[in-house]
């Protein structure tokens, strides 16, 4: 090869790599986001079923009232899976059945629920407790600074405490929280802000104040406590995110095959309707009291195309924006789903 032969060579190689280099990475289209929304139908029990299950949930309540752990009647009468654990969960706002969430939720601690009914299943819920998970709080810190010379750390922390006692009174008295933080608090951080400390998830401030914070009812304001900064004065201003830790015992109502037939037929109804070009909202609404079937609507939601069960995967990628799958059983259940956006 002569020189100049080498010198094209290395032209062109260098050629390559730089446009090699400037290629647009592809993306991999399993990861692409569509936008979808879902008509679903479960089978309605018959009200003889139902009765049935009813009387055991009756039966089992009556041996809680009487003092039989409650642990131990959900590992032998629930179907459901918690049954295992002794029905323990631990369950936020919005993820049990709309019926069972409003009762949990409403329940006071340490209580029992009677027989909670929904279409499907009947319930018996324990509530152990509930925590929020989210606070946002302010403070006045008055801090223990020694002073005097040769002052104990007690004393000094003893000074703290009547001055910030004497603050807790003016407040008691009607003065301005914001005001007090921002001419008397210690905290430069939050002082400027009124003593506004924002929002904190728990185990991420002092304990003792954490406790306070989550402990008080919102809008209310602690009596000075003791930290190792100082003496703190705590108002929650508002809490979130509360988690419940519950038990729960199901009873699941059987559903025969002619009941699921009996859905399947309303769902193709409602399906030759939204063929012809009805709203999926309009007809959950239209077909909400129908006997054969209960309807559930999902609002129009984002999901990566990975993440699609594979019988809709399939028919997802054949489909326009627009299109409506064919009807798709899954676990007794069936549904169709329409094509809103496609990446």
């Amino acid at each position: 090869m002569t020189k100049s032969q080498r010198k094209l060579v290395i032209f062109f190689s260098f050629f390559i790599l730089i446009a090699t280099g400037c290629k647009k990475e592809e993306k991999n289209p399993n990861l692409a986001m569509i936008k979808i929304e879902q008509l679903q139908v479960r089978a309605r029990p018959s009200a003889e079923e139902y009765a049935k299950v009813e009387e055991e949930a009756k039966k089992v309540l009556q041996k809680l009232q009487e003092g039989a752990d409650f642990a131990e009647m959900a590992r032998t009468y629930s179907t459901n899976t918690s049954g295992q654990r002794g029905g323990e969960m631990t369950v936020a706002e919005g993820w049990l059945e709309p019926e069972l969430n409003k009762t949990v939720f409403s329940m006071p601690d340490s209580s029992l629920s009677g027989i909670i009914r929904t279409p499907e299943a009947l319930y018996l819920a324990y509530r152990e407790y509930g925590e929020y998970l989210q606070v946002r709080s302010s403070h006045i810190l008055v801090k223990p600074i020694e002073a005097v010379k040769g002052e104990s750390k007690e004393a000094s922390f003893a000074r703290a405490k009547d001055k910030a006692r004497e603050i807790y009174q003016r407040v008691q008295k009607g003065e301005n929280f914001y005001d007090l933080a921002k001419k008397y608090s210690e905290d430069e951080g939050s002082a400027q802000n009124g003593g506004d400390v924002g929002w904190t998830k728990r185990n991420f401030l002092d304990k003792d104040y954490e406790t306070v914070a989550f402990g008080q009812k919102e809008g209310e304001i602690s009596e000075p406590i003791r930290t190792r900064f100082g003496y703190h004065i705590v108002r929650t201003v508002k809490k979130k995110d509360l988690s419940l830790h519950v038990r729960l015992i199901e009873f699941k109502v059987p559903i025969s095959d002619a009941e699921l037939a009996k859905a399947r037929a309303a769902l193709e109804e409602a399906y030759k309707q939204a063929r012809a070009g009805t709203e999926l909202k309009t007809l959950a609404q239209r077909f909400a009291d129908n006997p054969d079937g209960l309807f559930i609507y999902s609002e129009p939601y984002g999901v990566r195309k990975n993440m699609l069960v594979p019988e809709l995967a399939v028919q997802i990628e054949k489909m326009g924006e627009g299109g409506i799958t064919d009807i798709i059983e899954r676990d007794k259940e069936y549904y169709f789903v329409r094509l809103i956006k496609k990446d």
